[in-house]
């Protein structure tokens, strides 16, 4: 058998989630009390395990026939385990009416032969003590051994103010729950298509048997019976109990739209009508409770994907240098409807503010680059990724300048630059330095080829039957040739002397 997965992923609610460990300890606080008349009450939010009204909700109380549900829940259980069929045969024994007589019934006999699936019919629309005698036999084998697997799975439950001493509800002092240990047991019956199907059966036949003709079978739960005057049409059922230790009592579900709410009412009392007729007030308190959780709480949209909500720098990015930013999925939450969304707080993280590395393009629509965090009077309703609400492409351009930044940045290439300048600068020096002492020597060797032109005029006589221009040319022949030679010699001096040492 398949469990109803009633637990969807339709909606991300970013309340406080529920767990298989109970429903939540705080009630929701901002609605008006309903002042529901009963022993002990709850109501709670199914999805997210919100309490919304809580009274008595851990004193220890009589069940009545809600015990039941944990009896049929135990048989649901084996069934998917594979341990019994749901199509199987049952042959009731002599002990099927132990400790119930006088009870509810669907007048089932000894040596009957009957399914386990109407057995459990029969256990849950009829409220056949019975019933659920002639279960607990066929899966432990004895009702005691049920009777002990029934406590046992209560505390996998979380149950902590459960007793079982039967498997059918019948007074015991030592027979007992809480409307929290209720709301977990009937929260895990839930699971199951086939006690959603028959909880919410108002009237079936079961087929004949072996010693019986094709039984009728009515439900107790007079908000699923259109022909009374209770009925509740966004009732999804549920199951009563009776006795005069326990009083009136109701575990069931509803539904408006889709939110869906689970009223559990234990110990209220009837009342007389003064048309003759009698009001059970487990059915009128559960609905005016019902009433009281639609009219008060609701789903609301803190987010939507298409809010947009901060933006991201962008390095490198063309034609733009940052992105805007959405949430990633819409958030709803469940919350009572006086409270004001814009009381909200939002809490922004842009991971690259926080990282200190900036997001680079290309950036495409969708990638992750911050979180919002939703808070309300101190209490947080969760978080959501934020993303880029487009893409943004690399400019190459921005690359290319980035690439030869990040290229000079690196410590060899500063260094080979850092060589090449000393090189260049040492260059010029020399060049300065070298041209300098060029120009110094052509002065000397010019001062000195004057010098020796002028002593060889000075030597030369008039006798030696020369011409003056011819003396002139010899002159400055000759002092062509000293300062030729007195620059070389100039040179060599320089170049082994002191500058050089």
């Amino acid at each position: 058998m398949k469990k109803l997965k009633f637990f969807t992923a339709l909606i991300l609610v970013l309340t406080v989630a529920a767990s298989l460990a109970g429903p939540l300890a705080a009630p929701a606080a901002a609605a008006s009390d309903p002042a529901i008349e009963a022993t002990s009450a709850l109501l709670v939010e199914t999805v997210t395990g919100e309490v919304l009204y809580s009274k008595n909700a851990d004193s220890r109380i009589y069940p009545a026939s809600t015990t039941k549900i944990m009896t049929v829940l135990l048989a649901l259980e084996a069934i998917e385990a594979g341990t019994v069929r749901q199509d199987a045969i049952v042959t009731l024994s002599e002990n099927i009416y132990q400790g119930c007589e006088g009870g509810s019934t669907a007048e089932l006999e000894s040596g009957e032969e009957i399914s386990l699936e109407d057995l459990i019919r029969c256990a849950l629309i009829a409220s056949a003590n019975e019933a659920c005698n002639a279960i607990a036999e066929y899966i432990s084998g004895s009702i005691d051994s049920f009777v002990s697997l029934m406590n046992n799975r209560a505390q996998e439950l979380g149950c902590t103010n459960t007793h079982f001493s039967n498997c059918h509800g019948m007074p015991d002092d030592n027979h007992y729950l809480s409307v929290n240990d209720l709301f977990l047991i009937f929260s895990e019956a839930r699971k199951y298509a086939l006690f959603n199907e028959t909880a919410a059966t108002a009237t079936c036949q079961i087929p004949a048997t072996n010693l019986s003709e094709a039984r009728t079978l009515t439900t107790t739960d007079r908000l699923i019976n259109p022909e009374t005057t209770d009925y509740y049409d966004k009732s999804l059922g549920g199951k009563t109990g009776y006795t005069d230790a326990a009083g009136y009592c109701l575990v069931s579900s509803a539904k408006n739209d889709s939110l869906e709410l689970t009223a559990i009412v234990m110990g209220c009392e009837s009342v007389a009508g003064e048309d003759g007729t009698t009001q059970i007030k487990s059915f009128s308190e559960s609905k005016r409770l019902y009433e009281w959780g639609f009219n008060s709480f609701g789903y609301r949209t803190l987010l939507s994907t298409a809010d947009l909500i901060g933006e991201a720098p962008v390095e490198m990015g063309s034609g733009a240098d940052s992105v805007i930013l959405r949430p990633e999925n819409s958030v709803v939450a469940f919350l009572d409807n006086d409270i004001q969304l814009e009381d909200f707080e939002r809490n922004i993280t842009i991971f690259s503010e926080e990282t200190g590395e900036a997001v680079v393009a290309p950036v495409s629509a969708g990638d992750v680059l911050g979180s919002v965090t939703l808070t309300y009077n101190g209490r947080e309703y969760g978080s959501v990724d934020l993303v880029a609400s487009t893409s943004v492409s690399l400019s190459k351009t921005e690359y290319i300048h980035s690439e030869f930044k990040e290229t000079l940045s690196l410590r060899w290439v500063k260094l080979l630059i850092a060589a090449f300048v000393l090189m260049f600068v040492g260059y010029i020096i020399f060049a300065i330095i070298y041209n300098h002492r060029q120009r110094k020597l052509r002065r000397a060797a010019r001062a000195a080829a004057h010098r020796r032109a002028a002593d060889a005029r000075r030597r030369a006589q008039p006798t030696s039957g020369k011409s003056f221009e011819e003396i002139e040319r010899e002159a400055a022949s000759t002092a062509a040739s000293v300062a030729s030679s007195a620059a070389q010699d100039a040179w060599n001096e320089e170049w082994n002397q002191d500058e050089w040492k």
